[in-house]
């Protein structure tokens, strides 16, 4: 696979920026969601917009989620939503933003929630 990515368990991976062009290699290599965490344009114009990566994504039967955190503004919130969309999508799913890092952040974040939640259960 020529893009790079980082597989943070057998539901999720994450990498950087994506391309229109890349949604075929990811396609093929399985994945049957994508959450898009960058904002639109933050990476300057040249950036596809996740309107129409989410109509590639589509047209290849690749569901698509836009969620986007700014750099150093991730949230307990976020983490919440991210898990519900991680929960929520067909699986293996492919997280992105500019590098990868805020995606693993809200993995983080997510399994932090999840651990709360069975603490919660056990404990009820």
């Amino acid at each position: 696979m020529s893009i790079n990515l980082t597989k943070l368990d057998e539901k999720l991976s994450v990498t950087g920026q994506i391309s229109i062009e890349d949604l075929h290699e990811i396609a093929n290599a399985g994945y049957k969601s994508i959450i898009c965490n960058r904002p639109d344009f933050e990476g300057g114009a040249d950036q596809p917009t996740s309107e129409q990566l989410e109509a590639s994504a589509k047209s290849l039967g690749i569901a698509f989620a836009y969620q986007p955190v700014e750099m150093g503004a991730v949230s307990t919130e976020q983490g919440e939503k991210f898990k519900e969309l991680v929960d929520a999508l067909p699986q293996p799913i492919l997280a992105y933003c500019a590098l990868g890092k805020r995606a693993t952040t809200l993995y983080n974040l997510a399994k932090q929630e999840a651990s709360v939640e069975q603490l919660s259960k056990s404990n009820g």
